[in-house]
């Protein structure tokens, strides 16, 4: 997925400043791909000296000036060929850096471990209490690019994608706490026993 594409679609709902931009990605496509300041600052930069987008400085009294981004027609053009375009291979592969860990955590002690998938958990479960409010979460992003309810019924399919993949990580997180709390349990009985 193409940074650029995906400010370039927020940029045809309406010209933002960066600081918009980055505030409507982190309310909107933030719980399926991030970026930050720096990130979309150097993207913008790019695409306006491709010709994608065009920016100009607005005053303001009691404030430091502000640039808005717009995006033109060869740039409107670029995100339609790029939307329609599917790749060949829809399913994107898995990095976690937290799942490498869990894969050689038998090189761990067991409580450590249990602690660090019970953060894992709190962290899903507070995203899920987030995505849960799908309602307020659209009707602010509506608000916040000044868009119809039309597209707010294709925010709510990736939402609804968020929220089960969220409930799934949930319930996996879940079962190996349950499996390691008897794992140690196990371990203690062991030790124990031998004795």
């Amino acid at each position: 997925m193409s940074l650029g594409h995906t400010l370039l679609g927020l940029l045809s709902y309406a010209p933002m400043t960066g600081y918009e931009l980055k505030r409507v990605f982190d309310q909107s496509i933030n719980h399926f791909w991030n970026a930050q300041m720096s990130q979309i600052y150097r993207e913008l930069n790019n695409m306006e000296t491709h010709g994608w987008l065009r920016s100009e400085i607005e005053k303001q009294d009691a404030k430091p000036d502000k640039r808005i981004y717009t995006i033109t027609e060869a740039g409107n053009t670029a995100f339609l060929k790029w939307l329609e375009k599917f790749p060949a291979i829809l399913h994107e592969p898995v990095r976690s850096d937290f799942l490498v860990r869990i894969f050689f955590a038998s090189q761990l002690e067991l409580p450590d471990l249990l602690y660090e998938i019970k953060r894992f958990l709190r962290e899903q479960q507070e995203t899920l209490s987030t995505l849960g409010n799908t309602d307020t979460v659209i009707k602010n992003y509506q608000q916040m690019i000044k868009a119809g309810t039309d597209k707010a019924f294709f925010w709510q399919l990736t939402l609804n994608m968020g929220i089960k993949h969220t409930k799934t990580s949930i319930e996996w997180a879940e079962e190996c706490i349950k499996s390691i709390e008897e794992r140690v349990k196990w371990q203690n009985e062991y030790k124990n026993t031998s004795h």
